[in-house]
């Protein structure tokens, strides 16, 4: 089996399946690649010790007694959570196959599929894994940044971005211009940036990225 450089030893597969032969069976051959493994008989046992931001990728089975894989699917989505998931099923109709792709599974396969088939799935979900992982990294560092400024610091920047200057703001906010400078002056450095440009690329480009993140936040401080 092919080892690839992006998998790290941080990297976890976690194993849902209610059916223990089966579980054991994907245990052995997941042991086989060089990935650490951690079995769960439940959707809800897997809850119960989840742990947000840990590196790896998730194989359920479609079909159990109790919470479903696409429940776990859409539960895992709501705590936006960064863990890709493979979903296993013995019935491989299409209407099933569509259901799991649209909820956001990043493979659907059969349990009969080859090892080569499951290896690629896993791969192609850790992959988007330490995308996630990143894309959240990144977010957070915005969502801090953006934050960190005053109801009045935000006003400001917002109608710097819309392009007025600084008198049209104070006469605007009906503040003086040096209030107003010494306001946008403050918005920069929390920001990091030494320019009026730099300052709207950075806004064009955290609202950008809230738009096309895969983990939005719940609430954004960008139009809270």
């Amino acid at each position: 089996m092919e080892q690839i450089t992006f998998i790290s030893e941080n990297d976890t597969v976690f194993i849902i399946d209610e059916d223990l032969v089966a579980c054991n069976s994907l245990s052995r051959l997941i042991d086989s690649m060089g990935l650490r493994h951690e079995c769960f008989a439940s959707s809800e046992e897997f809850l119960s010790s989840y742990v947000p931001g840990r590196a790896g990728c998730v194989i359920t089975d479609y079909r159990m007694v109790g919470m479903s894989g696409i429940e776990l699917l859409e539960e895992l989505t709501n705590r936006e959570s960064a863990l890709a998931v493979v979903m296993l099923t013995a019935d491989g109709s299409i209407p099933v196959a569509v259901k799991a792709i649209q909820s956001g599974a990043i493979a659907f396969l059969e349990k009969s599929c080859t090892e080569n088939e499951l290896w690629q799935a896993i791969k192609d979900a850790i992959k988007s894994n330490h995308s996630r992982l990143q894309e959240k990294h990144d977010w957070d560092l915005i969502r801090v940044t953006l934050s960190s400024l005053t109801d009045q610091e935000r006003t400001v920047l917002e109608l710097v971005v819309e392009g007025q200057g600084n008198k049209q703001i104070a006469l605007k906010l009906d503040l003086s211009l040096r209030t107003v400078e010494h306001r946008r002056q403050k918005v920069k450095q929390k920001l990091k940036v030494g320019s009026n440009a730099e300052l709207v690329r950075y806004y064009d480009y955290a609202c950008t990225f809230e738009k096309n993140s895969m983990l939005r936040p719940s609430k954004s401080p960008i139009h809270e």
